[in-house]
């Protein structure tokens, strides 16, 4: 193999000058020549460079520390990328931290009243620079709101609740634009309404939206909202419109700003209000607010992907939220984008720290080959942490009755509907995404999750060694599309804290497509350990059992949320080695139109409604439990949860289910629950259902001839350590031990080796 060559370095520094030549690292002596001053003066040499002679060795742009202020977008084209040979790798200078910020200063700041300061910003009142984020000293501040955030409970404390949603339109009553809260809140009295907006999160707790108002009617407890919730969908309209006892609260009234580290703008007048969080101390320099959405972006063509472009080391923050998008559709994720990649080829991401970035923190859009998003630390995104998809609008639809929904039942068995959407999705490949740390993402869009694919087929793509926790919903989302993606070794904890009918791990990639080889593949979930995923609810009528009642009984939690979810049609799917523990619903979720459907050798422990939940729907086949472990200490609840359609065969439904250990609680039956008493005896289930202690009942309908009731004896369970000790019955079943040291990321352990 021809050795690379050795590498042409440029040089950046916050101090350098564009005008220099950039292949010193610090300015000469006589002042000069010396550091580049800018990321776009960094691409702009190395575009001279190639005018003049072409690429001819590998490049590397070191930068060196401090803080880049962009208020634009470092925009790599096709023609900025590098070849296997000669790569291009823009990286901190060794042993500095530059930082990219898309943050501009704020100043001259006067008093305004009571400890509260003012400063006037032209741009507001012309509308060309609005932002819900503010800085100071690079922490994020509270934007003024009411209820007050409560910093003693602040995920479930702080809320107002509709009473009722309100129709303004008689042609659409089914899209209320107003609502009434409830009569026991007490609002202050704005004086500018229409400077405020609802943060509110709508329907069935799936989704949030951030709403401007346009007025208040204070006799009638009635919020005007100046537009209908958004994302929404016909179709699904108790997931995505206003329900009485949804959680809200108000933000951006200057009457809510009462206290230290708040702020507020004020548009009419283009004022920014903000009260410092130390009394008596302020820091004139050190308020910002973002101006850039984006701060760098690599887009190639179909034609001419960019590639062999590499991002390594850098500090990622202040960037603006983009969410909610005017044109966002059900669901799609839509917040701006720190660092995007659209049409690359070998391109990486690698050992970056994203802070508190306005929205997703890396999206990799449409089509995109052999990325490398690796080593990095989100905190505290406004949106996704790792977002791979497309933004689908409409795709595929057709008048089956339908309204929005781009995947009606219909789909999974008309051909034609089929074709339209495997078109309609871009295609992503090879990816590797690993041991990244992500966590505290969804700061303004509660769909966000740790790591999602939405609206894209996903070809051989492995996410592994993630450590991913805190999140509004999913740690991993695998969300419309085909095509194989593994996921394994990842680290799961404390996720959908704020949403409801999650999973730790979710799949809803709409099946599989046999007559293409690369979109046949189902996914692979093995080896992941997943505990604590949560869920919170907050509308009318519970649809779970469960949930401690926070806010008087009005918000729910834990509550609606499995470990692993597979919700709508998996297919050729395994799930294999995983450990789940502590989760609400179950460890595993399979639903509608499943088939093969394989879950081998995990284990299932203390989840607080049930350990195994089935909901049988639509033709189903294949489903296989085998050599599981299902221990769980909770007296009241159940072994399975089987939600059945009326023509369910669960003999049909399940072609395996052996060679498992069961542990309930001491002196209690493996019971199931969800079944109403025609579907308990046409399931043949009713013994089971009355106190079954040696699985006779279960063993008699044709399931776990070989499986037993016995203790597995964990090591240490009470300290998250499941490893068996020696002479566990699970291993006479066939059970192979799960090695949980290679859960979560490995590059530090490797270079403290």
């Amino acid at each position: 193999m021809k050795a690379r060559r050795e590498a042409l370095r440029f040089y950046l520094s916050p101090g350098g000058d564009d005008r220099w030549s950039g292949t010193l690292p610090a300015a000469n002596a006589e002042g000069s020549d010396g550091p580049l001053a800018t990321p776009v003066g960094a691409r702009n040499a190395l575009r001279r460079l190639r005018l003049r002679q072409g690429l001819l060795q590998p490049v590397e742009v070191l930068l060196r520390g401090g803080t880049y202020h962009l208020s634009e977008p470092l925009r790599l084209w096709s023609g900025d990328g590098g070849t296997a040979q000669c790569p291009i790798t823009y990286a901190a200078y060794p042993g500095e931290e530059p930082v990219l910020s898309g943050g501009r200063a704020i100043g001259g700041w006067a008093p305004y009243r009571d400890g509260i300061l003012c400063a006037q910003l032209p741009e507001l009142r012309s509308g060309q620079w609005v932002f819900r984020q503010l800085f100071y000293r690079g922490q994020r501040m509270i934007r003024a709101r009411w209820p007050k955030r409560d910093p003693a409970d602040p995920l479930y404390g702080g809320w107002a609740f509709v009473d009722a949603p309100v129709a303004e339109e008689k042609s659409r009553p089914e899209v209320p634009v107003a609502f009434r809260w409830e009569e026991e809140m007490m609002p202050r009295r704005w004086a500018k309404p229409a400077q405020g907006e609802v943060f509110i999160v709508l329907g069935k707790s799936w989704v949030n939206d951030i709403i401007p108002i346009k007025q208040v009617d204070f006799a009638a407890r009635t919020i005007h909202l100046a537009r209908a919730s958004r994302p929404y969908s016909p179709s699904l309209n108790v997931a995505t419109r206003l329900l009485k006892g949804n959680r809200f609260y108000i933000e951006n009234m200057l009457e809510d700003l009462t206290e230290p580290g708040v702020w507020c703008l004020d548009t009419d007048t283009g004022t920014v209000y903000f009260h410092p969080p130390e009394e008596g101390v302020f820091d004139a320099g050190a308020v910002r607010a973002p101006v850039a959405e984006r701060l760098v972006q690599l887009i190639g063509t179909a034609e001419d992907p960019l590639r062999h472009l590499t991002l390594r080391g850098l500090r990622v923050t202040q960037t603006q939220t983009g969410f909610p998008h005017p044109d966002a559709y059900y669901k799609t994720p839509n917040a701006a984008p720190a660092v995007y990649l659209e049409d690359t080829e070998d391109c990486s991401v690698e050992d970056c720290f994203f802070d508190a970035v306005g929205g997703d923190a890396i999206r990799l859009q449409n089509r995109n080959r052999r990325a490398r998003i690796v080593g990095n630390e989100i905190a505290y995104a406004g949106a996704y942490g790792i977002f791979v998809g497309s933004i689908q609008r409409g795709f595929a639809r057709h008048d089956t009755g339908s309204g929005d929904n781009p995947n009606p039942p219909e789909w999974h068995t008309n051909l034609e509907d089929q074709e339209a959407t495997v078109r309609a999705w871009p295609r992503s490949r090879e990816h590797l995404i690993a041991d990244n740390h992500i966590h505290h993402v969804g700061v303004y869009e509660k769909h966000a999750c740790g790591i999602c694919f939405f609206g894209v087929s996903g070809i051989d793509i492995t996410v592994a060694h993630n450590h991913i926790h805190h999140t509004p919903r999913f740690g991993i989302g695998l969300l419309s599309g085909f095509g194989r993606v593994v996921i394994e070794y990842n680290d799961l904890h404390h996720l959908s804290e704020e949403t409801c009918d999650t999973g730790g791990i979710c799949s809803n990639r709409w099946y599989t497509w046999e007559h293409d080889a690369e979109l046949a593949k189902g996914c692979i979930v093995r080896y992941n350990r997943v505990r604590d995923v949560i869920g919170c609810g907050a509308y009318e009528t519970k649809a779970e059992p469960g949930g401690s009642e926070k806010a008087g009984g009005k918000i729910w939690t834990p509550y609606y949320s499995w470990a692993i979810y597979f919700d709508n049609a998996p297919m050729h799917t395994q799930v294999y080695g995983n450990i789940c523990a502590r989760n609400t619903l179950g460890g595993i979720m399979i639903s509608h139109w499943g088939r093969e459907v394989v879950v081998e050798n995990n284990i299932f422990v203390d989840s607080g409604q049930s350990q195994a939940y089935m909901l049988f729907a639509g033709r189903m086949s294949g489903i296989r439990l085998r050599r599981n472990i299902f221990a769980y200490t909770n007296p009241q609840a159940d072994f399975m949860r089987l939600n059945l359609a009326k023509d369910a065969d669960l003999q049909a439904i399940f072609a395996e289910v052996d060679h498992n250990l069961y542990c309930p609680p001491p002196g209690r039956a493996l019971t199931f629950s969800g079944l109403p008493g025609e579907a308990v005896a046409r399931a043949g289930l009713a013994g089971v259902q009355q106190g079954d202690k040696d699985l006779a009942g279960w063993k008699a309908l044709g399931f776990d001839e070989h499986s037993v009731l016995a203790d597995p004896l964990f090591v240490d369970p009470a300290n998250d350590n499941y490893d068996l000790k020696p002479g566990s019955p699970a291993l006479a079943l066939g059970f192979v031990p799960i090695d949980a040291s290679r859960i979560g990321p490995q590059r530090a352990k490797e270079s403290q080796a």
